[in-house]
C-alpha cells in the first residue's frame, strides 16, 4: 500500500513539473506570431419569450442525451402535412401519418401499440401541452408549416416536462416576429386529387410590440372514396416588451377542419382496389333468400368524418 501510494505522488510530481512543457495540438511555440482569429456569435433575438432557432440548438447541444432537432427549412420543400411528416427522418423517432394530420408517432418504442390519439409522448406547443390529461394526444391540432422548429427530447430527457413525460416529449416552437424580422411570405401547393394548399404570413416588429399570424387553407377530394378534406388553420403569437426584466407573449389557435373517413378495408380490397372505401358490415343471409341485418352501413352510407 506504502509503494503505491508512492508511486501515485512521484507520477503526480512528474506530471506537474512537465506540464510548462507541454505542448498541445494546436498551440504555438514561443516567440511565434498568431494567427488572427475571428469569432462569431449566432444570429438570435434578445427576448425573453421568443428564441431563434439558432438559440435553441446552441442550448439542445449542452444537454447530456439523446435530443432531436428539426428546423421548418428541413421539410419545408416537401408536401409535408402533418407533424408525423416532419418527424419522420429524425433518429430514435418513428412517424407515419394515417389520415389527414392524425400520425402514428413513437419516441423509441413508447406507445407504439396505439392506434390512434397516441400515447406514451406527450406533445407540447412552445411549451405548452396539447395532450390531454389521460395522456392522449390529436395531431390535427398542429399545422407543421406554421412551426419554426421541433424538439424532440428522447426517454427521460423529457421528464424536464414532467413525470408524466418518461416516454419523450415532442415541443413544436412556433415563429415570431423577433425571431423571423420584418417579413411576409406566400406559399402555393398543388396536386393530384384536386389537391391544392395556400398559406401566407406576416410578421411586424414594432417599439415594443411585435406580432406574427398566419393562415393556411388545404382543399383535397383525397385518393380514396370519401376522403375529401377541406382545411383552415390560422395562428398568431403577439408579444409586448414591458420593461427589461418582464416580458408577455400571446398565442391564439383558430382550426377548422372537415374531412372525410374512408374506413379500412379487407386484404383483398385493398390489393385489387385501395381507393375504394370501407364495406358494410352486414350479417346473414343464414339461408338463401333471407334477410340481411346492416350492423352497420360502412363509412360513405353512414358519413363518417
Amino acid at each position: 500500500m506504502r509503494c503505491f501510494s508512492l508511486i501515485i505522488q512521484v507520477t503526480l510530481a512528474a506530471l506537474w513539473s512537465a506540464q510548462p512543457l507541454a505542448q498541445g495540438l494546436g498551440q504555438q511555440r514561443a516567440g511565434t506570431e498568431l494567427e488572427e482569429v475571428q469569432v462569431y456569435g449566432a444570429s438570435g433575438t434578445s427576448s425573453l419569450t421568443a428564441q431563434s432557432a439558432a438559440q435553441a440548438r446552441a442550448e439542445l447541444e449542452r444537454i447530456p442525451g439523446a435530443i432531436g432537432f428539426v428546423d421548418h427549412r428541413d421539410y419545408a420543400r416537401k408536401f409535408t402535412l402533418s407533424l408525423g411528416d416532419a418527424l419522420e427522418l429524425t433518429p430514435g423517432v418513428y412517424a407515419d401519418t394515417s389520415a389527414l394530420r392524425e400520425s402514428r408517432i413513437s419516441v423509441r418504442g413508447s406507445g407504439l401499440n396505439s392506434s390512434f390519439e397516441r400515447r406514451g409522448i406527450a406533445i407540447y406547443r412552445d411549451g405548452i401541452p396539447l395532450t390531454r390529461a389521460s395522456g392522449t394526444s390529436e395531431f390535427q391540432e398542429v399545422d407543421p408549416i406554421s412551426l419554426d422548429y421541433i424538439e424532440v427530447y428522447k426517454g427521460a430527457n423529457g421528464l424536464r416536462y414532467g413525470g408524466a413525460s418518461l416516454g419523450g416529449v415532442v415541443n413544436m416552437v412556433s415563429p415570431s416576429a423577433l425571431a423571423t424580422g420584418d417579413s411576409a411570405r406566400l406559399r402555393l401547393e398543388g396536386g393530384s386529387f384536386d389537391t391544392r394548399r395556400g398559406s401566407f404570413a406576416v410578421a411586424r416588429q414594432y417599439d415594443t410590440v411585435d406580432v406574427y399570424a398566419a393562415h393556411t387553407r388545404l382543399e383535397t377530394s383525397g385518393f380514396r372514396d370519401h376522403s375529401a378534406v377541406d382545411s383552415h388553420y390560422s395562428f398568431a403569437n403577439f408579444g409586448v416588451q414591458l420593461n427589461e426584466q418582464a416580458e408577455n407573449r400571446t398565442y391564439l389557435t383558430l382550426l377548422h377542419d372537415r374531412f372525410e373517413l374512408a374506413g379500412a378495408l379487407s386484404l383483398e380490397d385493398a390489393l385489387s382496389t385501395p381507393s375504394k372505401a370501407g364495406n358494410p358490415v352486414t350479417v346473414g343471409p343464414f339461408f338463401p333468400g333471407g334477410p340481411v341485418t346492416v350492423l352497420d352501413p360502412g363509412p360513405t352510407a353512414d358519413d363518417w368524418d
